[in-house]
């Protein structure tokens, strides 16, 4: 009865799910209120609708029949999806979505500075840094050469400097 892994009652079979949490909930919310009905009739059809609730969820959670149960699971979503708060406009969501890609372009340019910074400093002492008259960009060059002809590789300036 029992593999090493435990009990195989429940492999390939539905379990619980969204459909059979709400047939459970409605049970417990109709024996709540079953005792404020006046007519013993009413009350005792309230507790058939309860027990049936129970019933018919414990069934779905021991089928087989995935598939069917997946479906029936998915049309009780959809109903109830009718229900929850729209959601904003198309164009509002493609604003908000450029937004979202601006700020992280933004905090990527922020970290690859900071990550230049750090490795300006940590080879501060090999390396010394200059700025293409043309084109503004950083160069780093070796310490010690004396002065020598530096190129960009980005316009191709050639300019000299004292390293």
């Amino acid at each position: 009865m029992f593999s090493q892994g435990g009990p195989s009652f429940f492999t390939g079979r539905n379990g619980s799910d969204e459909l059979s949490a709400l047939l459970i909930l409605i049970a417990i919310l109709l024996w709540v209120v079953y005792p404020f009905f006046p007519w013993r009739w009413a009350q005792i059809g309230i507790l058939i609708l309860a027990g049936a609730a129970i019933v018919w969820s414990v069934v779905r959670m021991l089928s087989t029949n995935l598939t069917k149960r997946r479906a029936e699971n998915e049309r009780v979503k959809r109903f109830f999806s009718r229900f929850k708060k729209k959601e904003a406009s198309s164009y509002k969501r493609v604003e908000d979505d450029e937004r979202k890609r601006e700020k992280e372009e933004k905090e990527e340019f922020k970290r690859a500075k900071r990550e230049a910074k750090q490795r300006e400093r940590e080879d501060r002492k090999t390396h010394r840094y200059f700025e293409c008259p043309s084109c503004k960009k950083r160069l780093r060059v070796p310490k010690g050469k004396g002065k020598i002809r530096i190129t960009c590789p980005h316009c191709g300036e050639k300019f000299e400097r004292r390293t």
